[in-house]
């Protein structure tokens, strides 16, 4: 299908001339534009008043609009849940979720609701009772660590989480040294099943500045990571960034992996469904 579209092209364009021409090509950067579909962004800050994401409603309001101008028609409300940092009220959540859900229905987006879990040895007990959300209440768990987290405790939680019966959604896996200084940790934790997310912000900065020893290009090369998000707090600092993500991935990556990422592996992260599922 896919060489019977470019010849397609091919042969229209030397039928036509000028302005014709130039019309069908920006007609073509529509459609694959259409072809991409829109994201499912899985890690975001947008609930007001949670933690260090949107202050107030109005800044929710904000990144809800660039959410659709960056193409994200679905996302999930992932406030942190670290009690030791924020007061967590989960009452309070579902409240302003359900305040927000009425928002975005009028910008057509659709959102779930989940946290970004601090991990310490109580998160099992937490999942348990409740106290904090998995990824739209299903099997998968959006877990973050202390940035100097040692390789051996990392691995050590990650199973213990799965023995519990979930699967691990590995929060900017980039900013963790024990993942960055050598592959082998996460290319056996991606064997092991865990989910390996990124940033889109990461993503636009290693190829941006060309950055040659980027773990986040290595990574992206090897296809470890599973996942693309935007981890966006507000609309000005630190925004939503991806539809320009999204070109960067299709252009270096292909169509198809930049697909997965940013599309299908998260839909199927919220439905509880395992990647590569049908």
């Amino acid at each position: 299908m896919h060489a019977g579209y470019i010849l397609k092209k091919r042969l229209i364009c030397r039928a036509v001339s000028g302005s014709a021409a130039k019309g069908w090509r920006k007609g073509l950067t529509e459609e694959r534009n259409r072809l991409m579909e829109t994201y499912f962004d899985i890690h975001t800050h947008i609930l007001p008043g949670m933690d260090d994401g949107a202050e107030n409603m109005e800044t929710a309001r904000q990144m809800l609009r660039q959410a659709k101008e960056n193409n994200v028609e679905d996302i999930v409300v992932t406030s942190h849940y670290c009690p030791e940092r924020w007061l967590w009220d989960r009452e309070k959540y579902l409240d302003r979720f359900q305040a927000l859900q009425a928002e975005a229905e009028k910008e057509k987006i659709r959102l779930y609701p989940g946290n970004e879990i601090y991990y310490t040895s109580h998160i099992p007990e937490a999942l348990e009772k409740g106290a904090c959300l998995s990824l739209n209440g299903g099997r998968y768990i959006l877990i973050e660590f202390d940035y100097h987290i040692w390789e051996g405790a990392m691995e050590q939680a990650l199973v213990s989480l799965q023995y519990e019966g979930y699967t691990p959604v590995i929060a900017h896996a980039e900013r963790y040294r024990c993942l960055t200084e050598s592959d082998q940790l996460i290319q056996r934790l991606s064997e092991q099943g865990m989910v390996i997310q990124v940033n889109s912000d990461s993503v636009i900065e290693a190829h941006r500045r060309r950055l040659r020893r980027s773990p986040v290009k290595r990574w992206l090369r090897q296809k470890i990571i599973h996942a693309v998000a935007s981890d966006s707090h507000d609309a000005r600092l630190r925004p939503n960034r991806m539809r320009e993500c999204g070109a960067i991935l299709e252009k270096y990556y292909g169509t198809d992996y930049a697909r997965a990422l940013l599309r299908e592996n998260p839909e199927r992260i919220v439905r509880s469904r395992y990647l590569g599922e049908d």
